[in-house]
């Protein structure tokens, strides 16, 4: 059985005063607190809620060079005898940074609602905004 043109203006009144209230996807706040340890933020906005930061995982990888010879002179002097090098590969994961108090975080809220919210990252850009620009 279809629904009536009263069924589906119902349901869409259920659904506007779902929403209704709903705050912007993003904002941007000031941290006034953070842990390191349990890589959260407090921000003004939301009080006493912990945020929670949300990352990728990295990797860095890179190479140096190493001597296998001895030709008798230190490495940054011209030599007359053969040095061979030999290129050793490493990598390291890279930790990720708590936002520090005073910083500038990108928060994502789900939805609008103030449930849940996530850090996504810290704005580094400093006087971007041109003053009189379009």
């Amino acid at each position: 059985m279809a629904f009536t043109h009263d069924e589906w203006r119902e349901i869409q009144n259920m659904v506007n005063r779902a929403l209704e209230g709903q705050g912007e996807y993003f904002v941007q706040d000031v941290v006034v607190k953070s842990d390191p340890v349990r890589k959260v933020v407090w921000t003004k906005e939301f009080g006493d809620q912990a945020i929670p930061l949300f990352t990728f995982d990295y990797q860095v990888k890179y190479y140096q060079n190493k001597s296998i010879g001895n030709s008798g002179a230190p490495d940054y002097l011209p030599t007359t005898t053969i040095s061979p090098r030999k290129s050793v590969a490493y990598s390291k994961e890279v930790e990720v940074l708590t936002p520090r108090k005073g910083d500038v975080v990108l928060i994502a809220r789900h939805m609008g609602a103030r449930r849940l919210p996530k850090c996504l990252g810290v704005l580094k850009s400093k006087n971007f905004i041109q003053e009189g620009g379009e």
